[in-house]
């Protein structure tokens, strides 16, 4: 019986993480060959685009639906103080993402973006989040390494890419530090809210 229960709880959730991978990978390499191939050189405008339709559907499954409880007031207040810096940080974080596709693989890009660990642990600990332990730093340090041993033979490197996805990846760590400050208090998001 307790199997039972085990993969009730299991399929969905493999399911959805399987779907998150591909759907993921998929915007990514959507992503890159309209910068690339397509010459479509606004990663600024393709960011915008991808963040109108998330906003668009998760509206209208918020608005439309009684999928997602109402567990928040959207006052001005809450719009300027939390959402605002949320949403400025993740614009950033996508504009300069894409950015990086113009000069950069995709793989190298990968490899880039496996050092996030080492920012967002740099920044909680800085805000008091999180307090290091030997493991943890052992483990990030572990990354870096990793990182940089898979990055050291990349042909089509470029400083500039470079620069704009490790701005990227700082403007992701600190949306992440910032969101667990702003929403540390109480206040718990539906994750379409």
């Amino acid at each position: 019986l307790s199997a039972m229960l085990w993969c009730r709880a299991f399929i969905p959730a493999a399911l959805s993480a399987t779907l998150f991978c591909a759907a993921s990978s998929a915007i990514i390499l959507l992503n890159k060959w309209i910068v690339s191939e397509l010459g479509f050189a606004f990663p600024m405008t393709l960011s915008l685009l991808g963040m109108v339709f998330s906003f668009a559907a998760s509206a209208a499954i918020c608005l439309l639906t009684n999928m997602v409880p109402r567990t928040v007031e959207l006052n001005t207040d809450f719009c300027l103080r939390r959402a605002m810096p949320i949403g400025l940080l993740t614009a950033l974080t996508l504009y300069f993402g894409n950015l990086a596709y113009v000069s950069l693989s995709v793989s190298f890009l990968q490899m880039l973006k496996a050092s996030t660990p080492i920012l967002v642990m740099s920044l909680m600990f800085c805000a008091g989040l999180d307090s290091p332990s030997v493991s943890m730093v052992f483990s990030v340090l572990l990354i870096a390494a990793g990182t940089f041993i898979a990055a050291f033979g990349e042909i089509r490197f470029s400083w500039h890419g470079v620069l704009a996805m490790t701005t990227s990846q700082f403007t992701e760590a600190s949306k992440l530090v910032l969101m667990q400050l702003l929403f540390s208090g109480g206040s718990k998001m539906h994750a379409l809210e």
